[in-house]
C-alpha cells in the first residue's frame, strides 16, 4: 500500500516558519532589518543621507514668474496665429479680386468682339439685296417602270 495515501478524515498541519515562531527575529528582526541580510547600500532611518553632486544647473525660479512667462508665451502664440490667419485671409481676398478683375476684362473683350462682329453682319445684310422667295417647286411625276419580282432562290430539302 502507498505510504502517502491517507483517508478523507485526515487533516495535515504545516509547521510554522521561523519568523512566525521567534518574534524577535521576524521579517526584519525585533528592531528593524536583520543585519546579516541587510543590503550594503541600504540606509537606515537614523543615518544621514549623503548629498550627491547631481544638482540641476538651472536656477530655481518662483512660481509667479513662470506663470507670467507662460501666460505671455501663450498670448504671443495666439497673437501670432491670429496675425497669420489675417494674412491668409488678405491674400485670399486679393487673389479673388485679381481673378474677378481678369474675368471682367475678358468678358468686356468678348463683348467688344461680339459687338464688332454684329456691326459687320449688319453692314453685309444691308448691302445685299433682298430676294423674293420663289414658290416651291413641285416635283414632276416620274413614270412607273415595270417592276418585276426578283427570282426566288431554289431551296433544296437536302441541306
Amino acid at each position: 500500500m502507498d505510504k502517502a495515501a491517507v483517508g478523507y478524515d485526515h487533516q495535515s498541519s504545516l509547521s510554522k516558519h521561523e519568523s512566525q515562531t521567534d518574534y524577535s527575529a521576524g521579517f526584519g528582526g525585533k528592531f528593524g532589518v536583520q543585519s546579516d541580510r541587510k543590503d550594503k547600500s541600504a540606509l537606515g532611518w537614523n543615518e544621514p543621507q549623503k548629498e550627491t553632486g547631481n544638482r540641476s544647473s538651472k536656477p530655481e525660479m518662483p512660481d509667479r514668474t513662470r506663470a507670467k512667462d507662460l501666460k505671455s508665451r501663450f498670448e504671443g502664440l495666439a497673437m501670432k496665429q491670429s496675425d497669420e490667419a489675417a494674412q491668409l485671409r488678405e491674400q485670399a481676398r486679393k487673389s479673388r479680386q485679381a481673378a474677378d478683375n481678369a474675368q471682367k476684362a475678358e468678358q468686356e473683350r468678348q463683348n467688344k468682339v461680339r459687338a464688332e462682329q454684329e456691326a459687320r453682319n449688319r453692314v453685309v445684310v444691308e448691302a445685299t439685296p433682298v430676294r423674293q422667295p420663289s414658290p416651291p417647286r413641285q416635283p414632276s411625276p416620274q413614270p412607273v417602270a415595270n417592276i418585276t419580282a426578283p427570282p426566288t432562290p431554289i431551296v433544296s430539302n437536302y441541306l
